[in-house]
Order: structure tokens, then sequence, then C-alpha cells
């Protein structure tokens, strides 16, 4: 996390670690165009829309939350007002911090000192609903946003005895535990079965207060409230549920198709487990909540039904028209030649020495030329931009670029406020190079503007040559 270059700071905001105005203000300058300032996780304490504190203090930030929060339970008790807090812990997101208090608590780490600390603090936040005489008709939900990131190890939590963890679409990464408190309307002790979601929140919770929703607001959660209060006969409102485009639950059963491990489903420094086939896969997830048995092959009948929900999900998804772009449409680059990475052929431009922009970044590359590659290109708006000479006459030039490309690339050139596009095909990898031949114009002289986008791939170069120049090369 960093700091936003526009963000404002109070008048009385307290600056830590050394932290000026002078010092932020030049890690903004220092930083690359589209990069981020050296201020990697100096995290902004904010009150509305000003920064109190920079940087934050972490290993306080799981008391102080919780202590806004009961100061606001309070002071809306006190004018008689209804109240929602929404209290969102940092912790335990990484890096992990906790106060001195809590440090070594438990003894099982540092991951279990800030659960321990978010146990108590929830507990304060319990007791000034207590103290404030209106805990007994007060709502409260605890639960998390996703499954642990296994990538850091210790620091990342464990959702045993579900399989994986964040980012994947195995329970482990999408099931949550959830806790709710309402005395005047929830029975002590009573548990609940059936599936529900975060999307469901605000539905029920316009039900519970009678708030009007807009009529043309489409949802996609449901109102709960019966599964909440414990009914005996209440049913989740999920017929089906998807994983994005890589499952569906329907019941007890869940289809799933991808590999079989998750990106992050190995701590870091450990090697992933090979081979990582992708498969299809059904579980019955009542008799195996851990999905050790894939039960594909033994089911056909289910795994075809679930296998059809998620296709025809799809395809609605497919089939919604997407928005047009308010940008001028580029017209179509021709693409004359897909060759090897040459020598240098005409004026090289090596893409790292152009001016990124977007999120664009440099790294190594191991192309023939031994320059670096510019990546990063998926990213909204990232580009790379040169310079470039026409000459004393300008006109058509042999335009050859190096890139690489894992599933083909969509490159963009804009030379002098002139779009063209084109379609490259993949080079076999990231880090694979070909090189392509176009045709772009140029005016005469060094002020010609290039401006280039590959979205899907990264450069290495760039060649520019008179057209005709040195044909038959």
């Amino acid at each position: 996390m960093y700091p936003a270059k526009s963000m404002k700071y109070a008048d009385d905001c307290l600056y830590l670690e050394g932290m000026t105005q002078k010092k932020i203000k030049g890690a903004f300058a220092a930083a690359k165009e589209g990069g981020q300032p050296n201020l990697k996780n100096k995290v902004p304490l904010m009150r509305d829309e000003e920064c109190i504190e920079f940087p934050l203090d972490q290993t306080t930030i799981t008391r102080r939350i919780a202590d806004e929060s009961i100061r606001f339970i309070k002071e809306s008790v006190k004018e008689g007002k209804p109240f929602f807090v929404y209290l969102a812990n940092p912790m335990p997101h990484i890096p992990l911090f906790v106060s001195p208090e809590f440090e070594g608590k438990t003894g099982k780490g540092l991951y279990s000192d800030v659960i321990a600390e978010i146990d108590h603090n929830t507990g304060r936040v319990l007791d000034a609903l207590k103290a404030n005489g209106v805990d007994e008709n007060t709502l409260v939900i605890f639960s998390s946003d996703n499954g642990p990131w296994l990538l850091f190890g210790d620091h990342g939590g464990s959702a045993k005895p579900l399989r994986d963890g964040k980012g994947s679409t195995y329970e482990g990464g999408q099931r949550v535990p959830t806790i709710m408190r309402w005395p005047a309307k929830i029975p002590a002790g009573t548990e609940c079965a059936e599936m529900a979601t975060a999307m469901d929140m605000m539905p029920t919770f316009a039900a519970i207060t009678g708030a009007r929703l807009p009529a043309d607001l489409k949802l996609d959660g449901h109102n709960v409230l019966s599964l909440i209060t414990g009914g005996a006969d209440a049913k989740t409102p999920y017929k089906a549920f998807y994983f994005g485009n890589q499952g569906v639950r329907s019941g007890d059963w869940k289809y799933r198709e991808g590999r079989r491990y998750g990106n992050w489903s190995t701590p870091r420094g450990q090697p992933k487990p090979k081979p990582n086939p992708n498969e299809k896969q059904l579980f019955n997830l009542a008799e195996d909540i851990g999905e050790k048995n894939n039960l594909s092959d033994k089911n056909p009948e289910v795994r075809e039904r679930l296998k059809n929900l998620l296709d025809e999900n799809r395809g609605k998804q497919e089939s919604v028209p997407k928005k047009k772009s308010s940008k001028t449409s580029a017209a179509k680059l021709p693409l004359l030649e897909f060759l090897d990475c040459a020598p240098v052929q005409g004026t090289r431009y090596e893409a790292e020495f152009g001016g990124m922009s977007g999120g664009a970044a440099a790294g190594p590359s191991p192309a023939a030329s031994g320059g670096k590659q510019v990546g990063s290109l998926h990213k909204p708006g990232a580009a790379v931009a040169f310079n470039v000479d026409g000459g004393a006459n300008g006109g058509e030039f042999d335009f050859r670029l190096g890139y690489g490309s894992l599933k083909g690339a969509t490159l963009t050139v804009d030379v002098n406020g002139v779009k063209q596009s084109a379609r490259l095909p993949k080079t076999g990898g990231w880090r694979t190079y070909k090189a392509v031949r176009l045709s772009v114009t140029l005016k005469p002289g060094k002020n010609n503007r290039m401006e280039i986008n590959c979205f899907g791939g990264n450069l290495d170069y760039f060649d520019l040559m008179p057209s005709g120049a040195n044909k038959g090369s």
C-alpha cells in the first residue's frame, strides 16, 4: 500500500519516522512516471478525507479502530440515533503488526498474537453495546472477506480442514467463518448450514430497517433474514452459486474446472507441486468439506448437470453487450512479417529508454539484444513513448518490434496523434522473443512522437529504417 499523491493532510497531521511534507513530495518527484514512490507500506491514517497520521503506527491500529467504534456507538446512543458501524480491521493482512501488550502473548507466533488482539478488541466493542444499553437489539456480524493468504506461510493463516486459500475457487479461498449475535432475534447457540454471502448483507439490512432500495437497482445478493433468525424451514435462496467462470455449487454438489493447485497455494520459498494439470472436479461438500475426493467419474449425471449450468452462465456473461469506448478507435496497422529477433536494422530504440507511463515498468530481458524488457502493459493506459527521427524527408518507415507474449498481444502505435493497431501472434512465452515488421509514416525531423502499447506482451526494442532501404533482409 502507498499514499496517494493527491492525498490531503490535516493541519495537525502527526508525522512519524522522520517523515515531512518535503520528503513526501520528494518521493513522488523521484518516482518514475506512472510508478509508485519509495513509500511502500507507509500507511496513512485517515479521518474522513484527510490524513491525520503518516505513516501510521500500525502496532496501534487494531485498538484505535475499536476506540473509534466505541466512541461512535456512545455518541449515537446519547443522541438517540440508530447507527451502523463497519469495522474493517486491517489485520491480519500482511505485513502483520501487534501492540506491545499482545506481542508474544499466545506463545504461538505473531499471527496468533494478532488474532488475539482482534478478539480482545471485538470484546471491547460488544461490552460498549451492553454498557450503552443496546446490546439486546443490535445485530453484530463478525466475518472475513476471503480465505488465508497461504503464500505468506505462518503469516497467512489457515483454513483447515478446507482446501487451499485466498485466490482459489476451492472452499478454503471462498468459505469464511461468520458469527452473528442479536439476542432479541437470534436464539442462542443456533447454527445455520445454509449458503449465504457477503452480497446478501445490503438487501438484508434494507429489509430489517425498512429502507427502500431503488426499483432499477439490480442486486446480486438476497434477503437472508429468515436464515439469520433461525427459521426451522429457512433455506438458502441460491439455487446455483457461481465461482466466477471456474465453478458452480448447487445444493451439496460443487463442480470445478481449473488447475489442481492454485498460484498462491504454496508458501514463498517452497517449490510448487508438480504436475499441475487442468481438472474437472466434482465434490459432495456435505460429505467431503475438504474437497479431497473427486467424484466426477462416479456421478456423470450430476457432473453434466452442473457443467451445463456453468456453461450457460458463461454464455450469459459473453452475451452482455460491452460498453462502447469513448476513445477514438485505431486504424488497422498492417502486419507485414513475423520473424526471429534480428541484429540492428536501421536505428534501434531500446524500450526501457522510453518514457514509461500508466504502470509500465522495465525489467531484465534474456533477449538477444541484451537490453531490458518493458512489461506491465496489461494495465489500463500503460505505454512507452519516444521521440523518433524521420530523417530529412520523412515518409514510410519499416518498424521492427521485438516482443514476447504468452498468448498473443494487441499492439497500438500512436505516431504524432494518429493511432494504428495490430494483433500480434504469441511467441511462446513472456520472455521468448520474436519480432514483427510493420510500416509507419513519419514526418521529417526528430520530433516524431511515437507511443506504443502492447497489451498482453512485453517490449524489448524496435528498429526504424526508411522503407526499401534494406529490401530482402
